[in-house]
């Protein structure tokens, strides 16, 4: 029951963050763990980051592209990135994690985004691959 309550309040998060402006956000400066993983791609702009969620606009880049981005940006970084389903992936690299949900442009959301939930213990990454899984069924 633990184990599910965890899962609904990580997709919980992503509802959220998912959520946006309609327009690209006026951006927030980029923090050390955002820099370190490499999770903002050219372009980027960080509109949030807490509690290691970060919701990221992506103006110059088309919304159907964004997630092949990423995936060949963290290959090329040294992760292992899979594509588990259209526009989410999940990537691991050492002790870190981090499960990416694209976004297109859409009607409430004129700007291609990204929500990435990231961390670097077992227990989150046992509950983002178990989500992962999930969405590849």
């Amino acid at each position: 029951m633990r184990h599910t309550r965890s899962l609904a309040m990580a997709l919980g998060l992503f509802a959220v963050s998912l959520s946006g402006c309609a327009k690209p956000c006026d951006p927030i400066t980029e923090s050390a763990t955002a820099k370190r993983l490499g999770i903002v791609l050219p372009g980027g702009r960080v509109c949030k980051e807490e509690k290691s969620v970060a919701s990221i606009d992506y103006p110059s880049i088309k919304g159907e592209e964004l997630a092949s981005t990423y995936r060949s940006t963290l290959g090329s970084a040294g992760w292992s990135a899979e594509l588990v389903s259209e526009g989410t992936l999940f990537a691991t690299k050492d002790a870190d994690t981090l499960f990416i949900v694209t976004g297109k442009k859409s009607k409430d959301r004129r700007v291609p985004f990204a929500v990435v939930r990231y961390c670097e213990n077992p227990g989150c990454r046992a509950m983002l691959q178990e989500l992962a899984n999930a969405m590849k069924k």
